[in-house]
């Protein structure tokens, strides 16, 4: 009896493991089981406070979707303080395909990274369907130019010609370098991608600008131009060791462009 007893006790803790097992969330990565997709991926807001108080960074957090595709769980494992209340508050609210495996229901645990960045000012991304322009300038072009403290203007296609200083740059070649220069995604429009690991989205916040009402004549010249979706900050130089010796002639006609139409406005 003693046997049977001791047999039946196992039989039943194996029965509760392999439960146990089946209802573990499956790890993004796993051989042979797709992200689930994304339905619903409404961004966090950055918060004034955090803006105000210059602070940027990645926060990473732990997710794991239910059978239904919503967000059953979201933990902070890289913590950014004022930041983080308001990514949780966003991933929780998102939606994605009910998560299957081999034609069956499962829960699915994936890593969501926001990374939140300033930018000394927010350009709007152009409306869907805008064109490219017959000299193949993209709709998105846009302009962010510091002639000297505290002058700082933007242009966009919407607001400005902007095809002499497009081709000027572009016959240049510097609308594709990324050797020596600091290249970024635009995050003008947040929106969630999936890589093989987990998910990530960008999110920009306003930088402000700093004071130099004390030193109006210090030249703080920089130029940073968006086109097809990248930023690239043209001035100053990021790695003048990559760059080619005559690059601020290259850049030249660019930045003569620009201080006419400042100038003549």
């Amino acid at each position: 009896m003693r046997y049977v007893l001791v047999a039946t006790v196992v039989c039943l803790a194996s029965t509760l493991v392999a439960a146990q097992n089946a209802d573990a969330p499956v790890r993004a990565g796993t051989p042979g089981v797709s992200h689930p997709r994304i339905l619903k991926a409404g961004p966090p807001v950055y918060p004034l406070i955090a803006q105000s108080a210059r602070v940027s960074g990645d926060v990473i957090i732990e997710t794991v979707i239910d059978t239904t595709g919503r967000v059953a769980a979201a933990t902070v494992t890289k913590s950014i303080p004022l930041l983080d209340a308001a990514s949780l508050e966003a991933v929780r609210s998102w939606q994605f395909d009910p998560p299957r495996a081999n034609g069956r229901a499962i829960r699915f645990s994936t890593t969501v990274t926001m990374h939140f960045q300033l930018f000394d000012t927010l350009i709007p991304a152009p409306p869907p369907g805008a064109k490219v322009s017959a000299s193949g300038m993209p709709a998105d072009f846009a302009v962010v130019y510091e002639p000297k403290c505290p002058t700082l203007v933007t242009l966009s296609t919407a607001t400005h010609d902007l095809e002499p200083v497009y081709r000027a740059l572009s016959s240049a070649g510097l609308l594709t370098r990324t050797e020596g220069l600091r290249v970024w995604d635009d995050a003008s429009t947040p929106t969630a991608t999936i890589s093989s690991t987990g998910v990530e989205m960008t999110i920009a916040g306003n930088s402000g600008r700093v004071d130099c009402s004390g030193r109006p004549d210090t030249p703080v010249l920089s130029l940073q131009v968006r086109s097809g979706g990248e930023w690239r900050q043209l001035w100053p130089r990021w790695d003048p060791s990559l760059l080619p010796p005559d690059y601020a002639t290259q850049l030249g006609p660019a930045l003569a462009l620009l201080k006419s139409m400042v100038d003549g406005q």
